[in-house]
């Protein structure tokens, strides 16, 4: 199974993910970043072993993101991608990589979407945070759900105590998808695993 990133920013997440396991798990054919930041590419290389893409235009858009990224993805034959970018991905890439493309939004979906989650989550009375691994489409955070992760709000400390659970998802998302356990019925997900899921939610 061939795996992608695409993230941007800090790319704090991966970062963090790699310097944990290292690509004991995951070993990305290759990473896409965005965030024009040349220390974190640097990193991003160092920690991952992957290569990295990024845009060459000054000004970086959804739809130029989009069009960058699936020409990545179709010559490096890419089974899925991970998802931790800023930009709203559009176009062509939507389509041919249909169930392929998979975001990380850090709040129990369809529960405050969007951006800046875990701080709308903080300005209400909600009493549980978390994480929504879903497949990417044309809405905004609306795609088939495949694995959630819930805590406590009382367990919340910083923004890592959510994000940080990240990570343990990519490896069980790695498990599910290279052993075909994650299935697509009528725009349904099922995932067909066994008690090492526990403690994960999934539609």
């Amino acid at each position: 199974m061939r795996f992608a990133i695409y993230c941007s920013g800090s790319a704090g997440t991966i970062l963090g993910y790699f310097r944990k396991y290292k690509t004991e798990v995951l070993k990305p054919v290759f990473i896409y970043y965005d965030g024009q930041q040349d220390q974190v590419a640097e990193e991003l290389t160092k920690e991952s072993l992957a290569t990295i893409y990024q845009p060459a235009a000054s000004k970086v858009t959804g739809a130029l993101v989009s069009n960058d990224l699936l020409q990545h993805l179709n010559f490096h034959s890419i089974d899925y991608c991970f998802c931790f970018g800023q930009r709203i991905l559009k176009g062509d890439l939507l389509h041919e990589y249909r169930y392929r493309i998979i975001n990380f939004h850090p709040s129990v979906l369809p529960l405050f979407p969007g951006l800046n989650a875990i701080d709308q989550a903080l300005s209400t009375d909600t009493k549980f945070l978390g994480n929504t691994a879903h497949f990417i489409d044309e809405t905004i955070d609306g795609g088939a759900v495949i694995l959630q992760t819930i805590i406590p709000r009382v367990a919340y400390t910083d923004y890592s105590s959510v994000l940080n659970l990240q990570h343990e998802m990519m490896n069980k998302l790695v498990a599910l998808l290279s052993s075909g356990c994650v299935k697509i019925r009528h725009g349904n997900i099922y995932i067909e695993a066994d008690d090492s899921m526990q403690g994960y939610y999934y539609s």
